[in-house]
């Protein structure tokens, strides 16, 4: 019996219909699931999981650890947005299979920390701590206690050092609410920078990325320029001219 944790990057259609080990992976294992707590999968993607018979993997089920009872008598997958291993949650899986004996097989794809760091133009060595933002975050910048807010000391350290910072957002998130985060923590360090670079659907027919000032999220909301899954960037205070000169061109 094995355990396969299979990523299926960020095209989710694509990779359903012309990926042949994720064909494969649906012919040969008696369970088969999609992970849809870790990250945002949008509703046609899931329809055409849900023809294939594969099943809703939310958080309590993840975390229950139900699946690997399964695998320890049939073939059981679980589809996984992006690269499988990207999320804390997939590895500890992997540990448990260890410590129950069960053999596992880990499908690698392509994350969405690697597309955005590309795409973005900027200097991936500048980068520094990646942060997700989540509805703690959102609850203690709306209570106005970012300072208590581990992610604000990230982002601020970040920003002083010169680094760029890659910001994901929990898929419970709306499209708002990481703006509403973002403001709170300027309100408290007023020299952050107010420029951000939005990217959304990375990866899809229908991505957008946009270099635009923070205050403006709601016009990006409603020319339809923010959809889910969606993560932004805080470019480093001081820029190399190249860097510039790519966000201008490409995403002003």
């Amino acid at each position: 019996m094995l355990f396969y944790l299979a990523g299926i990057g960020l095209n989710h259609i694509e990779q359903i219909k012309k990926n042949l080990i994720i064909q494969e992976l649906l012919s040969k294992c008696k369970y088969c699931y999609v992970d849809v707590y870790t990250n945002y999968i949008d509703e046609t993607t899931l329809t055409i999981f849900e023809s294939l018979n594969v099943h809703k993997a939310d958080r309590s089920f993840v975390e229950s650890l139900e699946i690997l009872n399964k695998a320890n008598k049939e073939d059981v997958c679980l589809f996984v947005s992006g690269d499988p291993l990207y999320a804390t949650t997939h590895s500890s899986l992997l540990i448990e299979c260890k410590k129950r004996n069960i053999d596992f097989n880990v499908i690698h794809n392509v994350s969405v920390s690697q597309v955005a760091i590309s795409l973005s133009g900027l200097n991936s060595y500048k980068f520094g701590r990646t942060v997700t933002l989540t509805k703690v975050n959102f609850q203690k910048s709306d209570k106005s206690e970012p300072l208590k807010d581990s992610n604000y000391s990230y982002i601020i350290n970040n920003y002083k050092n010169n680094f760029h910072t890659l910001i994901l957002i929990d898929p419970e998130l709306s499209t708002t609410e990481p703006f509403e985060i973002f403001k709170n923590y300027k309100r408290i360090y007023k020299q952050l920078g107010n420029q951000l670079l939005v990217m959304s659907r990375l990866g899809n027919d229908d991505q957008k990325i946009v270099y635009t000032d923070y205050k403006d999220y709601e016009i990006l909301i409603k020319n339809n320029l923010i959809k889910k899954p969606f993560c932004m960037i805080l470019p480093a205070k001081n820029l190399h001219f190249s860097e510039v000169e790519f966000l201008e061109t490409f995403y002003k």
